[in-house]
């Protein structure tokens, strides 16, 4: 075999190696590309599960907190926090999907679950300590103890109790309310 032969078989098996190694990544780049799609479409429908339970608890807890600054004696203190899913977003948080998908849309889902975490554990919180101090209980105490504490007395130790919760109310109705726009405005950006 003579060397021009020689270099003409090593040009066309290197040009082939080399064609196939690109092959190979413009295939694997494709499938990568599908699967990210696959996410991005699992977390499009889990923003909007997300929103729709948002917008029951909301209104609920925008109503309870009202009634805790404005009627405290009516106010049923009863947590109604939404349900919300991040599954889609743990799958998607890998590096698939943040190499296929814009920086910038990235960075505001990461924000969006993160507050949607953030409200989550508020919401444990608040439970746990209503459970914990359970509310209504200091004054069947004061009732049972002498029954002859003015009715007034009562309703006043009732509703300073309620207020007490305007706070975690207060923060509760403000994180809601800025998921429910931040995962509105990612809904709009994903259609």
């Amino acid at each position: 075999m003579s060397f021009k032969e020689f270099l003409t078989q090593f040009i066309l098996i290197t040009l082939s190696v080399l064609l196939a190694f690109g092959l190979n990544n413009w295939y694997e780049n494709k499938q990568e590309a599908k699967e990210a799609q696959l996410y991005l479409d699992g977390i499009k429908e889990e923003i909007d599960f997300n929103i729709q339970q948002l917008e029951v608890s909301l209104p609920y807890h925008q109503n309870l907190l009202r009634l805790l600054i404005n009627v405290p004696d009516s106010a049923k203190m009863v947590l109604n926090a939404a349900k919300l899913s991040d599954v889609a977003w743990g799958l998607a948080e890998n590096p698939i999907f943040k190499s296929h998908t814009d920086p910038e849309l990235y960075r505001q889902l990461a924000q969006a679950y993160e507050l949607q975490s953030l409200l989550q554990e508020h919401a444990k919180k608040a439970g746990r300590l209503m459970a914990e101090t359970n509310i209504w209980e200091p004054y069947y105490v004061l009732q049972v103890l002498n029954e002859d504490i003015p009715k007034d007395k009562i309703d006043f130790f009732k509703r300073r109790s309620k207020q007490s919760w305007t706070p975690i109310f207060e923060t509760w109705v403000s994180w809601e309310g800025e998921s429910l726009k931040r995962l509105k405005a990612l809904q709009q950006e994903l259609q």
